[in-house]
């Protein structure tokens, strides 16, 4: 090997040290971050573990998409000891993952640079695609929250197994030709990686099939297509890709109907116009980031982007436009068409018309890599002045990126500072509201928490969870009347109130006011008063589109009945709520309180609902079993204390 060529890969090793030492300074700050709204839901069960199998229960218990993302969930078992009062181990193996999730971008840039039309130097040239990819990429401010936000290690690492599933897709589609049954076992272990666990770590690695279509339609394209590949292709990509958009287009069908949108302040429609704004909003934050307006609270997001809706649906139009040209010029703009279908088949699960939250920094965590390495493959150009302006403009527009991302790592790593300003940076923000308050009451500043969440408040009259939460403070501080005119206005609105989140939150809430009822925290009311709340919100049209919001509620209603010993209602509505969702804890209580109000017919019912959850819930049967076991002795006994009662 020549003394140039040790030269070379001694510069390419430093190079690669120095993006690494870079990116860890960069986020350093952060690590020194808060737990979030979504980590505790997700994480809780953290706190129950203790052996292998409380561990695989919690890793099975996830609740946070139709897979239950056990791959994901696993990852966090790794940080048990810390839970719940360090984030920082948590946030150290995140950052780890976006640094292996920086390396996959740049290996795969520098692969496709390969076959790029721009490509004129050969293999040769592939270190510096990797290089100014992986920088680009790694240092999007946008993408800070992915990292030091800790439940959405989630989305970093179904990202890291679509993209190592693309590498071994590349890897194996560049021997289709030379080596047919290598390449397939290469490509078909992509496919499994991508499709098989990273949907197992988060839905949205179901794109990985529209990903591998865009790179054959565009910087692939000129490669050979066997018929092999071609037959291998739609078995393995086409099939699920097929199966990816009859979900989605079952979804708009009943979305029509405004199913799941219950819950939400807008309509299918609404989200729809709106998700055209947002994608060019994140688009402008990823290449032009104003650090400012970076944060992780966004659910006070306006329809449509505060926009008219004419230029809403404008944007929209503007999008499906710009899709097609990209999908008609693919073979001639290769590389600016792979950018825009990779961006927009990134964001087709999350960022169109699925009744999820409007916007989400992190949604932009696996479509931003297309644009990252098409501006890599863009500046492919022979040695000269040129090479050198334009690498120049490149190194300037990355140290840029890595600036403004420093400042946002910075805010994240000083929560208390960070709490106050993103507030004030999100006026209607209930996550940002909750946030500080919650740093106003570990300082016992209620009164300023109260004024916070107050304040929010009057920025969206329709929602009901700042005001719970502003009602259990004022009844905490005595102020008897203040509480229990709270306690009026929230029972006028209980039956319209709208949700920016999931609604049984508020089941948590109502527990919480009990709670403090209980321990003489809060005079100013009494359990009849959470009765009639409760009562109120189970009329409420959202309430009833969700079973767990439903269900919890009537757990609520239980509890009061039980503080009022009125155990045969208590029992009616256990029940109602085992209907709805099975609880085994549920239902043992169900079992005490038919047992405390003796009576029969009560007995009957829980033991018929019982029969039918062992017959139809087969991995928990032995639990269902064991239940139903102990309903039926108290069924015996009711019937046979009536028998004796009536001899």
């Amino acid at each position: 090997m020549t003394f140039r060529a040790n030269m070379s890969l001694l510069t390419r090793f430093v190079l690669g040290l120095a993006l690494i030492a870079g990116i860890v300074a960069i986020y350093w700050p952060g690590l020194n971050g808060a737990f979030l709204f979504d980590d505790a839901p997700n994480l809780e069960g953290l706190s129950t573990v203790s052996d292998l199998r409380s561990a695989i229960t919690f890793m099975l218990s996830g609740e946070a998409g139709p897979t239950g993302r056990p791959i994901a969930l696993a990852s966090f078992l790794l940080h048990v000891d810390a839970w719940p009062d360090n984030p920082r181990p948590f946030l150290v193996l995140n950052l780890g993952i976006h640094l292996c999730n920086g390396f996959l971008v740049g290996l795969l840039a520098a692969m496709l640079a390969r076959h790029s039309p721009r490509n004129t130097g050969g293999a040769a040239t592939s270190f510096t695609p990797f290089i100014i990819a992986a920088s680009i990429w790694l240092c999007l401010p946008l993408l800070a929250s992915s990292t030091l936000f800790v439940v959405q290690r989630m989305t970093t690492l179904s990202a890291m197994l679509v993209l190592a599933g693309l590498v071994m897709h590349c890897y194996g589609r560049t021997r289709t030709v030379e080596r047919p049954a290598y390449s397939v076992v290469f490509m078909t272990g992509g496919a499994t990686v991508a499709m098989i666990m990273g949907i197992l770590a988060k839905e949205n690695a179901a794109v990985y099939g529209l990903i591998v279509l865009t790179l054959d339609r565009t910087v692939l394209s000129n490669l050979q297509q066997p018929s092999h590949y071609r037959l291998w292709r739609s078995v393995v990509i086409g099939m699920p890709v097929v199966a990816l958009l009859a979900y989605l287009a079952y979804r708009f069908l009943t979305g029509i109907d405004e199913a799941g949108f219950e819950a939400r302040a807008f309509d299918l429609g609404e989200r729809l116009l709106s998700q055209g704004v947002i994608l060019f909003d994140y688009l402008r934050q990823l290449l032009l980031p104003y650090s400012p307006t970076i944060g992780p609270f966004h659910d006070n997001y306006p329809l449509y982007g505060g926009l008219p809706q004419w230029i809403a649906a404008l944007a929209l139009l503007t999008w499906g436009v710009v899709g097609l040209a990209a999908l008609a010029l693919a073979h001639r703009y290769s590389v600016l068409s792979m950018a825009i279908l990779w961006f927009l088949a990134g964001h087709i699960i999350e960022s169109t018309w699925l009744p999820l939250e409007l916007y989400y920094e992190h949604r932009n965590y696996l479509p931003s890599v297309g644009p990252a390495i098409a501006i890599a493959l863009a500046v492919q150009v022979p040695q000269g002045s040129k090479r050198r302006l334009v690498l120049s403009g490149v190194v300037s527009y990355i140290a840029v990126l890595a600036f403004s991302l420093l400042q946002v790592t910075s805010l994240w790593g000083n929560p208390r500072i960070a709490a106050e300003l993103w507030w004030a940076r999100a006026p209607g923000s209930e996550r940002a509201a909750q946030f500080l308050a919650r740093y106003h009451l570990q300082e016992n500043a209620a009164p300023v928490a109260l004024r916070v969440l107050d304040k929010t408040s009057e920025q969206t009259p329709s929602r009901i969870i700042l005001p719970l939460q502003a009602l259990e403070i004022s009844c905490s501080l005595d102020r008897e009347q203040e509480t229990q005119e709270r306690h009026q206005r929230i029972l006028r609105q209980a039956q319209r109130a709208t949700f920016a989140g999931k609604p049984g939150f508020t089941a948590n809430l109502l527990n919480g006011l009990i709670d403090d009822i209980e321990a003489g925290r809060c005079t100013a009311l009494a359990a009849a008063d959470i009765s009639r709340l409760a009562d109120e919100l189970l009329r409420n049209h959202a309430v009833r589109a969700s079973a767990t919001a439903e269900a919890s509620l009537h757990t609520v209603r239980a509890r009061t009945a039980r503080l009022a010993n009125q155990s045969a209602i208590a029992a009616k509505h256990l029940l109602h709520a085992l209907r709805l969702q099975p609880d085994p804890e549920t239902a043992r209580w169900a079992i005490t309180m038919v047992r405390s109000a003796e009576q029969s017919t009560l007995a009957d019912e829980l033991v018929a609902e019982l029969q039918h959850l062992a017959r139809t819930t087969a991995s928990t049967n032995a639990v269902w079993q064991e239940i139903l076991s102990q309903a039926e002795q108290t069924r015996y006994r009711l019937h046979s204390q009536r028998t004796t009662d009536n001899g």
